[in-house]
């Protein structure tokens, strides 16, 4: 009896799983959403924004990747060319009526949320097509007042880095042509203010930020907020009390965006930097890539002997390391001929640039990156007299994190110094950023 009792109480649980799973299932639309993006290049920014859909399990197909950019000048008006790259890629599904297409840029977007929940938030829009908005009309000011009445709250114009809709709306919504040189931001607000077509269309814009939010312009709206359960960042639009699900860091709100970059999307967890774990890479002790060593001597410099013995302790093959030295200090010129005497042999290359060539610092750190071309080095390792290393297996491990350029952040006990710049001022100075502070 007790056994039917649990078989029948397990059942019913199991049933009750199915039924969650299939109630789960219906949240995406049985035809799996589409993701488009554009991008050229595989660049630090293109990555960044691949590691975001990734992380929420996002499956993007990138159009274009890997071919000369048709688009224009990317400062200027342009961008045609991504229109006519999804107008070829939607041609398969443009009579799908279910199937919903998800578009974005890529090298200034971050996911912040998984698809089942940005469908979701778009769903409420009761929309066909749904782009992000913001505060300017642009690229052509005088249209502004062919825009539709704003009512209530919100950010009136349209902008083209963020939209999402239905496959054969959208693709209705490419048909008329364009040149890859022309400005799809234009082409697309021409439909949008045209109402036979925005209500053909029904074609719609998020006003308050509620999916999609375009940064240019209300970046003093938009905060960093902390998850208590998951210890994760999210972003916050104060303004409209909104937390977008997809963020664009448009015109010159990149730079706060990269900032944000640090912490969003799981970057960031529980005090603890994510990305420094990723992509990590094990060393081949068998093929050990080769090191250019830029040694520069700028100033007088206490102590800089022992400074020249942690570099000589560096745990590394030195007939895999090229030695370059700057030197702008007449006195410290003895022990830097002892270093070279010492180690001649079992360095790859020495050169030493001091201050009888005529060669300024600045000239000797561009002097050194040549260099390093011109020895086919795989990295280049510069060292300054006053940053002591005392860890010797520090170039190992700054290779096995497998970035393109890493810097120390160096501070100074109990004061607010360090040698970075948590922000700049309008006039391209010193600004304090919101997380200078530990």
């Amino acid at each position: 009896m007790c056994s039917t009792i649990v078989l029948a109480q397990f059942l019913v649980l199991l049933l009750a799983c199915v039924s969650h799973l299939c109630v789960g299932e219906e949240k995406l639309p049985g035809k799996a959403p589409l993701v488009f993006t554009v991008a050229s290049n595989e660049t630090e920014a293109y990555l960044r924004y691949i590691r975001s859909a990734k992380r929420y399990g996002i499956e993007v197909t990138t159009l274009g990747l890997g071919k000369p950019w048709q688009g224009g000048d990317m400062k200027k008006l342009g961008g045609g060319y991504k229109i006519n790259l999804l107008r070829s890629a939607l041609k398969p599904y443009k009579s799908d009526d279910d199937r919903i297409v998800l578009f974005t840029d890529s090298y200034d977007v971050l996911f912040l949320a998984s698809l089942e929940k940005i469908v979701e938030k778009f769903e409420t829009f009761e929309a066909s097509i749904l782009f992000g908005s913001e505060g300017f009309c642009w690229p052509d000011p005088e249209l502004k007042n062919k825009y539709p009445v704003l009512e209530g709250r919100g950010t009136r114009f349209l902008n083209s880095g963020l939209f999402m809709g239905y496959a054969s709306k959208v693709y209705q919504m490419l048909k008329n042509p364009v040149k890859d040189t022309d400005d799809d931001q234009l082409y697309y607000t021409k439909i949008y203010i045209d109402q036979q077509l925005r209500e053909e269309l029904n074609m719609k814009l998020d006003h308050t930020a509620a999916l999609f939010q375009n940064m240019n312009g209300v970046e003093e709206q938009i905060t960093l907020a902390l998850d208590p359960d998951s210890k994760e960042a999210f972003l916050k639009n104060t303004e409209y009390s909104t937390n977008p699900l997809v963020v664009h860091g448009n015109g010159p709100s990149k730079i706060t965006l990269n900032g944000y970059a640090n912490y969003l999307a799981g970057a960031f967890v529980d005090g603890e930097c994510q990305t420094v774990k990723e992509n990590l890479i094990e060393l081949d002790e068998e093929n050990l890539p080769t090191v250019m060593v830029a040694l520069f001597i700028e100033k007088a410099t206490p102590f800089i002997e022992e400074w020249f013995e942690n570099i000589a302790k560096l745990n590394y093959p030195k007939q895999k390391m090229d030695v370059f030295i700057h030197n702008n200090v007449d006195h410290h010129k003895p022990t830097i001929d002892q270093f070279i005497k010492q180690y001649t042999k079992e360095y790859r290359s020495f050169r030493m640039v001091d201050y009888s060539e005529d060669f300024e610092e600045l000239a000797g750190r561009s002097l050194a990156v040549n260099q390093c071309l011109k020895k086919k080095c795989d990295y280049l390792f510069v060292v300054d007299a006053d940053g002591h290393i005392d860890d010797p297996d520090t170039l190992r491990r700054l290779i096995m994190l497998n970035r393109d350029i890493i810097s120390p952040v160096l501070t100074r006990p109990e004061k607010v110094w360090s040698n970075f710049w948590g922000a700049l001022s309008s006039q391209g100075f010193y600004a304090r950023s919101s997380d200078y502070m530990d």
